[in-house]
């Protein structure tokens, strides 16, 4: 009878500490934190603007796909694994050309990093815009 009556309390025991641990975990899960950033993409005749939500930590990259996403707009990158970075080829069927390509700006500033690898923060503004080196 005291053999049964302790193991029973060492199984108690046991769960009380299992759940109180799986509560722990629970409790330490971390949710994603959602940003806003505006999108502008100038065009030069026309442009396109929208408001983005996107995971804390996205790139400027994750906002312009996930615009397209939400938008249905279409976006054609390639990638080029030896700069660890996506080339924008097309936004909306507008692609490359004649000395022009896209370029991006964050909050007014020339980004000169690939868009994947530029982490946007709540509340900056991204221009996307088909233009020249200069």
């Amino acid at each position: 009878m005291r053999d049964a009556r302790l193991f029973v309390i060492v199984v108690v025991a046991i769960a009380a500490v299992a759940g109180a641990y799986l509560i722990g975990q629970e409790e330490g899960k971390s949710v994603d934190k959602k940003i806003n950033v505006d999108l502008a993409i100038d065009f030069g005749n026309s442009s396109l603007n929208y408001s983005v939500v996107v995971n804390e930590g996205a790139s400027v990259y994750d906002v312009l796909v996930e615009a397209a996403h939400e938008h249905n707009i279409s976006v054609v990158a390639t990638y080029y694994s030896q700069y660890d970075s996506y080339f924008i080829e097309s936004i909306n069927g507008i692609k490359n050309g004649n000395g022009k390509y896209w370029q991006y700006w964050v909050n007014g500033e020339y980004a000169n990093v690939g868009a994947n690898l530029y982490k946007v923060k709540n509340g900056d503004t991204i221009l996307w815009k088909l233009a020249g080196y200069e």
